[in-house]
């Protein structure tokens, strides 16, 4: 079996560790403005030194927590953005839609009919329930739950530990604190916090 050969763009051991576990990869090293001081993984240099190697790398994988990163770098580097990476841990359903560039992360749930979009970040033992959709570029946090038909827009942050019930639809560039519970829709560009959720004024 050929294998891919796949760079990094930012260091995230949790990442690293993500694709050892998928046995299809080789994986090159890390692209970062700084090297980590861990030796797990070859260091590339910055994103300048992408060009002289790219033809060395089938694919490149986002592994930054930070929406508004994921789109520029997507859109940096959409010629050689993975499809999208999952954990072997991860249960998808074969009915999901997974956007390229997307990341889920060990012990995720993704049911069925379930819509994730470009350059999600879906961290460690989050579920999102049948026919729920994450728009483009968001980041679900670890055991963050997303029930049934919600609905969800591009750039958001959804905190560790919270809850969003069914047929909730959210907004883009939306913030959800962890340990949050969202019982009501949300419109574009709020921060809510709590339980239930209430709307956060700075």
């Amino acid at each position: 079996m050929n294998k891919k050969s796949i760079a990094f763009i930012g260091f995230d051991l949790e990442t690293l560790e993500l694709l050892e576990s998928n046995e299809t990869y080789n994986i090159k090293g890390y692209f970062d403005f700084e090297k980590a001081s861990y030796d797990d993984i070859n260091y590339l240099g910055d994103d300048s030194q992408f060009e002289n190697i790219s033809s060395e790398i089938d694919e490149v994988v986002m592994t930054m927590d930070s929406s508004v990163l994921r789109e520029k770098l997507y859109q940096i580097y959409k010629d050689k953005i993975t499809s999208y990476v999952f954990h072997k841990s991860s249960n998808i359903s074969k009915r999901a839609d997974i956007g390229a560039g997307s990341v889920i992360q060990a012990n995720t749930l993704v049911s069925t009919y379930s819509k994730i979009g470009l350059g999600c970040f879906i961290n460690h033992n989050a579920c999102i329930h049948h026919e729920s959709t994450i728009g483009d570029f968001s980041i679900v946090a670890p055991s963050a739950v997303v029930l049934g038909r919600v609905e969800i827009g591009k750039k958001c942050y959804i905190g560790a530990g919270s809850i969003i019930k069914e047929n909730v639809k959210i907004g883009s560039n939306v913030i959800i604190g962890a340990g949050s519970v969202v019982v009501n829709d949300i419109e574009d560009n709020s921060t809510v916090v709590g339980n239930p959720a209430k709307r956060y004024l700075l």
